[in-house]
C-alpha cells in the first residue's frame, strides 16, 4: 500500500476519539493507546509510539509524571475537558517536559498542581508545548502557577481556560525565553501573583500575540495586573480586561525591558481592538504602564478605557522612563479615568518622547492636574500632535489644565492641535496649560463658542491666561514665562 493510500483510509482525529471512548469503558482503563486499554496512566505514556497520541479516559487521576519531548506526544482527552481531569492533589508538578521537541494537550484539565520551583502543573524548560481546549485550575508555582517554559521554540495557548492560578511572577503562566508565544480565543479569571503578572509573566520573548482573550478579576502585588512583559514585544488584539488590578504599576499591562540584572533595551506593546474597563493600579498606569527601557514604541488602536484609575500618573496610560519614546495612540477612546496627573494619559520620561493622538475621544476624565493628558517629568523635548481629537467635560482640581498639563519640568515641549475639539473642560487654569518652555500651533482648532465653553480660559502658562473665539492661533512661550502670537 503506498504511503498516499494509508493516508487517506486512517482514522481521523475524531474516529480516533471515539474509538477510544469505546475502549475507555474496559476495566475502567486510564488511557488508550492505538486501540489498547491500559489501566495506568503511566503506563500507556510509556507505550506512546514516538509522534502518537495518548488518549486519557474521563475521571480525576493522579499524574506525576516526565514526558520525553523528543517523542512529540500528544495528551487527549475522551469527551469534555472538565471530564478529565490530571492532578497534583496540591502536593506535586502534574508534567515535567525534558528534552528537545515538543507536547501537545488537548481537552483536558490539570488542577491543583504545585511546585516550590516553576510550573505548578506544567514545566517545559526546551521543548515547544501547545495547549488546546485545556482547562487549568487552582495550580501554584514559584513562577507560572499553571504554566512556565524556558528557552523553547513556541509555547501556544488556544481555546483553553485559566482559573484561580497563583505565583510570585505569572500567576497562571510564566515565558522564561521563548522564541514565541500566543494565547488565543482563552478565557484567563482569578490569577493572582505575589510581584508580577498576575496571569501572564512573559520575558525576553521577542514575538507575543494575545488574541481574542478575555483577563477577569486578576491581580499583582506589584506590577502587571494581567501581563507582565520583560522584555521584547507584545501585541494584543480584540481582548478585553475587566477588573484587573496591580498594588504599584500597570492594573492590565505592564512592559519594560530592563530584567533582573539590571540592563535595559527596547520594548515594543502594540494593543489594537482592547478594551479595558475597571482596571486598577496603586501607583501608575490604571490600565497600561510602560516604564524603565532604553527605546520604547507604543501603539494604541481602536481601543476603549472606561473607569480606569491610578492614584498617581495615568489613569488609564502611564508612559515614561525610556530614553526614546515613541507613541500613537489612534482612533480610541478614554472615559471617565481619573489619577492625580493625567487623567487619561501621562507621559514623563527621562529622554525624548512623541506623542501623537489622533481621531481619539477624551471625555469626562479628571485629574489634580492634567485632566485628560499629562506631559511631566524630566523629558528634554517632548512633541505633542493632536488630530481630529476631542477633549470633552475633563476637569482639574488644582492650578493645572483641565484637559492638557504640561509641567514645568519639562525641558522643552511642542504641542500641535489640527482638527481638535475642546469643550466643556472645566477647572484648573485653562483647558490647556502650557509650560515656561513651550509652543502651541493649532490650525483648524474648536474652542468653542465665543471661548466661553472652557474655564476659566482656553489658554494658560504661568505668566498669562487667554481665551479666543476658535481661530487659528500659533502662540509660542520662552524661557522667562512670557508668551506671544
Amino acid at each position: 500500500m503506498s504511503l498516499l493510500v494509508s493516508i487517506l483510509l486512517a482514522a481521523s482525529p475524531a474516529d480516533a476519539a471515539a474509538s477510544s471512548e469505546g475502549r475507555c469503558g474496559d476495566f475502567d482503563a486510564a488511557a488508550v493507546v492505538e486501540g489498547v486499554a491500559y489501566a495506568n496512566l503511566g503506563d500507556a505514556l510509556a507505550a506512546a509510539p514516538r509522534f502518537g497520541t495518548v488518549w486519557i479516559c474521563p475521571g480525576t487521576r493522579a499524574l506525576q509524571a516526565e514526558v520525553d519531548g523528543a517523542r512529540h506526544l500528544t495528551l487527549a482527552g475522551v469527551g469534555a475537558a472538565e471530564d478529565v481531569v490530571l492532578t497534583g492533589r496540591g502536593s506535586h508538578r502534574v508534567l515535567r517536559v525534558v528534552g528537545t521537541g515538543s507536547l501537545i494537550l488537548r481537552d483536558l484539565t490539570v488542577a491543583d498542581g504545585y511546585s516550590a520551583a516553576a510550573g505548578g502543573a506544567i514545566w517545559s524548560e526546551h521543548a515547544s508545548l501547545e495547549l488546546d481546549g485545556v482547562i487549568a485550575r487552582d495550580n501554584q508555582a514559584e513562577t507560572g502557577g499553571a504554566v512556565a517554559v524556558g528557552q523553547v521554540p513556541l509555547l501556544s495557548i488556544s481555546d483553553s481556560r485559566f482559573q484561580d492560578n497563583r505565583a510570585y511572577g505569572g500567576g497562571s503562566v510564566a515565558v522564561m525565553g521563548a522564541d514565541r508565544f500566543e494565547l488565543l480565543r482563552s478565557e484567563l479569571s482569578g490569577g493572582i501573583a505575589s510581584f508580577e503578572g498576575g496571569e501572564l509573566a512573559l520575558g525576553d520573548v521577542p514575538r507575543a500575540r494575545v488574541d481574542g482573550s478575555r483577563f477577569q478579576g486578576a491581580q499583582a502585588g506589584w506590577q502587571g495586573g494581567a501581563i507582565a512583559l520583560l522584555g521584547g514585544s507584545l501585541h494584543v488584539v480584540d481582548s478585553v480586561f475587566e477588573e484587573t488590578w496591580a498594588e504599584e504599576l500597570g492594573g492590565a499591562i505592564f512592559a519594560t525591558d530592563v530584567d533582573h540584572e539590571g540592563d535595559a533595551d527596547e520594548v515594543v506593546l502594540v494593543v489594537e481592538g482592547g478594551d479595558f474597563h475597571t482596571c486598577q493600579a496603586g501607583q501608575d498606569g490604571g490600565a497600561v504602564r510602560v516604564a524603565e527601557t532604553l527605546s520604547a514604541t507604543v501603539r494604541v488602536l481602536d481601543s476603549s478605557f472606561t473607569w480606569t484609575w491610578a492614584d498617581a500618573r495615568g489613569g488609564a496610560l502611564a508612559l515614561g522612563e525610556a530614553g526614546t519614546l515613541t507613541a500613537r495612540v489612534q482612533d480610541s477612546r478614554f472615559e471617565q479615568a481619573s489619577a492625580s496627573e493625567g487623567g487619561a494619559v501621562a507621559v514623563g520620561t527621562r529622554g525624548t518622547a512623541s506623542l501623537t493622538l489622533a481621531g481619539v475621544q477624551l471625555v469626562g476624565n479628571s485629574a489634580t492636574q492634567g485632566g485628560a493628558l499629562s506631559l511631566h517629568g524630566q523629558a528634554r523635548a517632548v512633541e505633542l500632535a493632536v488630530v481630529d481629537t476631542g477633549f470633552v467635560g475633563n476637569s482639574a482640581t488644582r492650578t493645572g489644565g483641565s484637559a492638557v498639563h504640561v509641567g514645568d519640568q519639562v525641558e522643552s515641549a511642542a504641542l500641535s492641535l489640527r482638527g481638535a475639539t475642546f469643550q466643556d473642560n472645566l477647572g484648573g487654569v485653562a483647558a490647556v496649560r502650557l509650560s515656561e518652555v513651550g509652543a502651541l500651533r493649532a490650525w483648524a482648532t474648536d474652542w468653542g463658542a465665543d471661548g466661553a465653553d472652557n474655564g476659566p480660559a482656553d489658554v494658560a502658562s504661568p505668566a498669562f491666561s487667554l481665551s479666543w473665539p476658535g481661530r487659528v492661533a500659533e502662540l509660542r512661550c520662552d524661557g522667562a514665562g512670557g508668551c506671544s502670537w
